[in-house]
């Protein structure tokens, strides 16, 4: 089977049970796992510091695309971690961190 782990797992979790996947990104490949989850409406928490910064730049850039599109949000919780929200799933942020 082509299934990517990623969508065995997502397929087997009951619909009334909310999972939030926490994972480390190094590469642009590891996006489509991260995207899996978004799409099975799950929540992920994505940490970028320890990915090459040209590569957790494309990483942010392609997530938060397919966030997007997917109608859910995307909120930097500090530095380079950041949890993507499925749409459904409200996420209440009293303020976000500005790294400028």
């Amino acid at each position: 089977s082509n299934v990517y782990p990623s969508q065995e797992y997502a397929k087997k979790i009951p619909k009334n049970f909310n999972n939030v996947m926490v994972y480390k990104p190094k590469s642009e490949a590891d996006s489509k796992m991260i995207i899996d989850f978004i799409r099975h409406n799950e929540p992920a928490i994505i940490d970028l510091g320890t990915a090459e910064p040209s590569s957790a730049q494309r990483i942010l850039d392609f997530v938060a695309g397919a966030v997007y599109a997917l109608s859910g949000t995307v909120h930097r919780v500090t530095g380079n971690i950041f949890l993507l929200s499925p749409s459904g799933v409200e996420v209440t942020v009293p303020y976000e961190v500005n790294d400028d």
